[in-house]
């Protein structure tokens, strides 16, 4: 168990999953879902969304492959270990999903289809008043104009999809 939360294993991960097909070549995306898994116990409607999640990319055929980084104490580092096994796999879109989400298979499809160098869905702070997780410009809120996604100042990384040339 313990090679489970070394780098070393996470190569041994990347290069078993990386003979699916890659995006690049036929020009459709290829997702890598990172998730960091703190205490190795992902919540039950993070696992319910990402079983219906798969089932809709298989739908679509979208090539994606669930990259999920164990045992790590620090989640920044994990997010990072994760990002390196997608490059690894060649992945041309990177969706971070935190193991305490729970989300509509859709909201997948949706940041996909945006086709944003960066985009997320703002989740909520977990506390007794609720609040959103993001900070928001002052003055007229600005939304982009394809998509009708809202620019946020800051937001929190929990459900956050990047595409491989912004890293």
């Amino acid at each position: 168990f313990s090679r489970w939360k070394t780098r070393e294993n996470v190569r041994c991960v990347s290069a078993a999953v990386a003979l699916r097909p890659n995006g690049d070549a036929t020009g459709k995306p290829m997702l890598a879902i990172c998730t960091p898994v703190h205490d190795c116990k992902p919540d039950i409607s993070y696992v319910r969304s990402l079983l219906l999640t798969q089932q809709l990319l298989t739908e679509r055929q979208i090539d994606h492959v669930i990259l999920l980084t164990a045992g790590q104490s620090h989640v920044g580092k994990a997010r990072e270990h994760s990002l390196w096994s997608a490059m690894d796999v060649g992945a041309t879109h990177i969706l971070f999903i935190d193991s305490d989400m729970g989300w509509e298979a859709s909201l997948v499809a949706t940041l996909l289809d945006a086709n944003l160098d960066f985009c997320c869905a703002v989740g909520a702070r977990k506390q007794d008043t609720p609040e959103v997780c993001c900070n928001f410009f002052p003055g007229l809120q600005n939304f982009e104009a394809r998509t009708g996604f809202l620019e946020v100042k800051d937001v929190g990384f929990a459900f956050t999809m990047i595409k491989r040339s912004v890293v």
